[in-house]
């Protein structure tokens, strides 16, 4: 899936599980997509390493990101949703 794909479908089905889970002690996060956790944590769009996650949820500035790398179709945002959330 490309970087619109999952952002699209991300923004669209995060307000269903807020409204689900209920709303959190901060305010909305802010959805990015990356290539994969090392672009996001490096800023260099060639960076690379082992790990794969999914997703992360970076409660310091309270942002959701998402990797386009490991993000193979729908279901895999819908699943990592939740576990943003809590």
């Amino acid at each position: 899936m490309n970087k619109e794909e999952i952002l699209n479908i991300a923004n669209e089905a995060y307000p269903k599980i807020v409204k689900y889970f209920g709303k959190g002690k901060k305010s909305t996060p802010e959805i990015k997509v990356y290539r994969n956790v090392f672009v996001d944590l490096t800023g260099d769009e060639d960076a690379e390493g082992e790990d794969e996650p999914t997703g992360r949820y970076d409660r310091d500035v309270n942002k959701i990101s998402l990797y386009s790398d490991y993000i193979l179709n729908k279901e895999e945002i819908a699943d990592w949703g939740p576990r943003a959330h809590t």
